[in-house]
């Protein structure tokens, strides 16, 4: 099955490559600067959030200099590039060499300086005898244990978490869907809460969380960033 959907990603994004070399948007923005998409065919992530996300992490880790150890969770970034630093990789369902496949709610963490977390929490199903939302005990569990932290959720699938990411890490973006090619900031009470059309693949907005330092977003909790840092 997964190299059938490999096939159809391929062929997906061969018939639309003329089309995106010549016409879509090269850039967008992220605060004052100004981001390359990410045009990868894996999984046609041109076509979902993917493209604002990668490049987005990636400018949040090259400013953050030292990363020291790292933490993600959801094998997300090596599908990408290989531009980003050596980590511990936790993913449920995926394997693949280095991943650990255990549960973020109820595994061992241990204490990281950086964690990740790219459209995963989302994922996490409620599991009868849990109290509370399980993917909002998972947030909270990576906010004690990394230092700096790097979350992002597409929305349309847990608004109550979508609201946690925005509020709850210091700093926060949201982008959303302008066309099939191209992404707009805005503020992220404008998306949570948003549902997924189903007419592209993907998301239409998603909701972007970062804590402890200020990499250009917008800060939207100066008391959490600065309690974070005690």
């Amino acid at each position: 099955m997964r190299f059938l959907e490999y096939l159809q990603d391929v062929a997906i994004s061969a018939a639309n490559w003329p089309a995106m070399k010549r016409h879509w948007p090269k850039t967008f923005s992220w605060g004052d600067r100004s981001l390359d998409y990410c045009r990868s065919w894996y999984h046609c992530a041109w076509s979902t959030e993917r493209v604002v996300e990668i490049p987005i992490v990636h400018a949040w880790l090259h400013d953050s200099g030292e990363v020291g150890t790292c933490l993600e969770v959801g094998n997300v970034l090596a599908h990408y590039c290989n531009g980003f630093p050596r980590r511990t990789v936790i993913d449920l369902y995926e394997r693949g060499s280095g991943v650990r496949n255990e549960d973020i709610v109820t595994c061992n963490l241990g204490m990281y300086d950086t964690g990740i977390c790219i459209s995963t929490l989302e994922h996490i199903p409620e599991t009868e005898g849990r109290t509370g939302q399980d993917s909002i005990i998972a947030l909270r569990r990576l906010q004690a244990q990394c230092t700096s932290l790097f979350v992002s959720v597409p929305c349309g699938y847990n608004d109550r978490l979508e609201s946690a990411v925005a509020s709850e890490l210091g700093m926060a973006w949201a982008y959303r869907r302008v066309s099939h090619a191209a992404w707009e900031q805005v503020e992220p009470k404008d998306v949570i809460g948003s549902t997924r059309s189903g007419f592209v693949r993907g998301a239409d907005a998603v909701v972007i969380g970062a804590s402890r330092r200020d990499f250009g977003g917008q800060d939207k909790s100066e008391d959490i960033a600065r309690n974070d840092v005690q």
